[in-house]
């Protein structure tokens, strides 16, 4: 039997260009398996925010499998792993840093305490047929930092309702 072989993987990013995207509204991706339509991303209450993101931007937004210890087994000399995966759980404490702007415009301008957003973070950038990741939060808390160095910062607490971690990037329109 021939052995197939996985294709190569282009490492680091695909075109350069990172994208960071946020839809504001509880209705912005009708998909419960929370993959946008190209219509969806195009839509006006839809913003670019990635040269918005402060350094270190996201806190939390990671995933893990929690380990379910089981009995071993008598007879199966230890064959039968003492643990299984159980479900994916995703971390509680999570928050996404802006850029504060000194002019008036910045994040707060079209983000409330209380809205649903939905998060797209294109790692190769917004480019058909990749992958990118659709987290759906509700937005608990925005705080400007009161700090006075290179730049302020606008921190936004989340609440993350779902999450795609394969959501295929459609093509432009």
């Amino acid at each position: 039997m021939a052995q197939t072989v996985p294709p190569p993987v282009t490492p680091g990013r695909l075109d350069g260009q990172a994208k960071v995207i946020i839809f504001v509204g509880a209705d912005k991706v009708a998909s419960a398996s929370l993959v946008p339509t190209r219509t969806e991303m195009n839509n006006a209450a839809v913003y670019d925010v990635t040269k918005h993101l402060a350094p270190g931007a996201l806190t939390g937004f990671t995933t893990s499998v929690e380990k379910t210890a089981v009995p071993t087994w008598a007879g199966t000399g230890g064959a039968i792993p003492q643990t299984v995966s159980g479900p994916k759980t995703i971390s509680t404490d999570n928050s996404i840093a802006f850029k504060a702007s000194i002019d008036g415009v910045d994040v707060r301008d079209f983000i409330d305490e209380g809205d649903i957003i939905y998060l797209e973070i294109m790692p190769g950038g917004d480019v058909e047929d990749y992958f990118g990741e659709v987290w759906k939060l509700r937005v608990t808390t925005i705080t400007p930092t009161k700090d006075t160095g290179d730049f302020r910062r606008v921190m936004v607490e989340v609440d993350i309702l779902g999450l795609n971690e394969r959501a295929l990037i459609p093509a432009p329109a």
